[in-house]
């Protein structure tokens, strides 16, 4: 388990690169052998705000791009290919793309707080998961008794995958909201001075949609059944910092998984062993999608910028 001073230690990171938001420096795009940049950053949001969620269109012609509520659509060239689409959500609503990226779930969560008789504070918290298309129709799923702290689609759509901040997971029908699988407690999490931090940093359907991957605290890998929820194995790891952010290739055969100290790792789809050499993007990677194709990966990064890569996997 890691220490509190290492945990705290990750979470000063993460404020450090806060106070360097904005826009990227201009320098050469980092690459290794398995991804290779095809175009110069596309700065978004020049203020600072990061990608909350990346996705191609059905066809692979276009990415979408979340980011400051707005949905920003873009062709293979990071040049605009539409108007972008704004007010689909709230600013603190955590966005997840389905297939094709039509549609975009939305996680939010509340917490408000009351003063009743005698002076005495209470306070309520409420979350919610609902789904919005590009025509910013809604439609809710049902209300959510955790904070979630990670999401996504199964590569069909009929499955939402979401992480909770407490260490559990669970998995509900993408068009009705009903619970197929827990939630079910998997990760105890970390001592920080006496109370346990549980976050699922980041989660993902494998391509065939029978596992999950979840990331943790520890810089682990963990993999559970979809189905019912066994784990599968042991945590698995290797990052050098804590997981955001995981894809799983199209074929099945690899994964891609971006940390907080902005490292991009390619690992075997299965045993999530390293497959190629670490790249450091130089801006930490929030946001993952690849092309339908699996020939290319899209990036969202904390400084609102989108990188195009050509993808090879590593033998």
């Amino acid at each position: 388990m890691r220490s509190t001073p290492a945990l705290l230690a990750c979470l000063l990171m993460a404020f450090g690169q806060g106070l360097q938001a904005g826009a990227p420096a201009a320098q050469a795009t980092p690459s290794v052998p398995w991804l290779k940049p095809t175009k110069a950053p596309l700065v978004l949001n020049p203020y600072g705000g990061w990608i909350e969620a990346i996705s191609f269109t059905a066809d692979g012609s276009q990415i979408v791009a979340d980011t400051d509520k707005t949905l920003h659509f873009l062709d293979l060239s990071l040049k605009p290919a539409r108007e972008p689409i704004e007010g689909h959500r709230q600013m603190g609503d955590r966005p997840a793309f389905g297939p094709g990226a039509k549609q975009v779930f939305v996680t939010s969560w509340v917490t408000s707080a009351t003063t009743g008789a005698g002076g005495k504070r209470a306070s309520a918290r409420a979350g919610e998961l609902k789904v919005v298309d590009w025509a910013r129709e809604t439609k809710p799923l049902g209300a959510l008794k955790a904070e979630v702290s990670s999401s996504a689609i199964s590569a069909d759509g009929k499955r939402v995958a979401l992480g909770f901040e407490n260490g559990s997971f669970q998995i509900l029908d993408a068009a009705t909201g009903k619970s197929l699988l827990g939630p079910v407690v998997v990760y105890k999490g970390v001592d920080a001075g006496g109370e346990f931090i549980a976050t699922i940093s980041a989660i993902a359907f494998s391509a065939d949609g029978k596992r999950v991957a979840l990331g943790d605290l520890e810089a682990q890998l963990r993999f559970f059944d979809a189905g019912t929820g066994k784990a599968l194995g042991k945590p698995v790891g290797g990052h050098s910092s804590i997981i955001e952010v995981i894809a799983f290739c199209p074929d099945g055969s690899r994964m891609v998984t971006a940390t907080q100290d902005m490292g991009l790792y390619v690992l075997d789809a299965v045993s999530g062993a390293p497959a190629g050499a670490r790249l450091d993007t130089g801006n930490k990677v929030t946001a993952l999608a690849f092309s339908p194709d699996g020939k290319r990966l899209a990036t969202g990064h904390f400084r609102g910028d989108v990188r195009l890569w050509d993808f090879t996997p590593p033998k």
